[in-house]
């Protein structure tokens, strides 16, 4: 099993509650499953042997960064402020922090 399948299953968790708390649209439940797609697929792609290592020092390792992302995604302050689609945009920003991890990680390698 691959280190980061618990933290996924959480996430996935965190994303139904999500959308049932807040009733989301369809909009916002492919943002979600993109979210976890492309961030499933950085994992993969890193490997199991990188994934808690930082890209550079003081940086996020990917598995501190999904970590963080699951932590703000289980609270629901800013989906009342700011709606359900923040999670979404939350998420897309950790999109691309994976995939610069990754990039820096397997340029190290």
């Amino acid at each position: 099993m691959a280190p980061w399948t618990e933290l996924f299953r959480h996430l996935d968790e965190a994303h139904v509650a999500l959308v049932g708390e807040f009733k989301a649209d369809s909009a916002v439940i492919e943002g979600l499953r993109e979210v976890r797609a492309c961030l499933s697929e950085e994992a993969a792609r890193l490997g199991a042997h990188l994934w808690e290592k930082e890209p550079e020092p003081g940086e996020w390792s990917l598995r501190q960064m999904l970590e963080h992302l699951l932590a703000h995604d289980r609270k629901w302050e800013e989906g009342r402020t700011k709606g359900v689609s923040h999670y979404v945009d939350h998420g897309r920003v950790h999109m691309e922090q994976a995939a610069k991890i990754r990039r820096t990680m397997k340029g190290n390698a």
